[in-house]
């Protein structure tokens, strides 16, 4: 599920990133904005999936519950995200 979420927000900030900078160069200087997209979408990844496992947590497994899966999130999250920015530097990409 991390993992899917990864690419949903690689894919979103892409695509913010590409709305913010309609009509100039595709140079970023706040790509930090991305970031704050992946994390604002991991958080919510966290409680969806404590959500849906219906479970209540002990406090020595709560840090476990967070940090599983984060490496697989990253790392598709960065490549969804640069990908779509190497397409858009290409000329293919998605506008509104």
């Amino acid at each position: 599920m991390r993992a899917g979420m990864g690419a949903l927000a690689g894919g979103v900030a892409g695509f913010l990133n590409l709305l913010s900078l309609k009509g100039y160069n595709l140079v970023n200087p706040s790509a930090y904005y991305g970031a704050l997209v992946g994390i604002f979408i991991y958080i919510i990844s966290y409680y969806l999936a404590k959500g849906m496992l219906n479970i209540n947590l002990l406090p020595t497994d709560k840090n476990k519950a967070i940090t599983q899966g984060m490496l697989g999130y990253v790392m598709i999250f960065l490549f969804i995200w640069i990908l779509y920015n190497t397409f858009c530097t290409l000329g293919y990409c998605v506008t509104i």
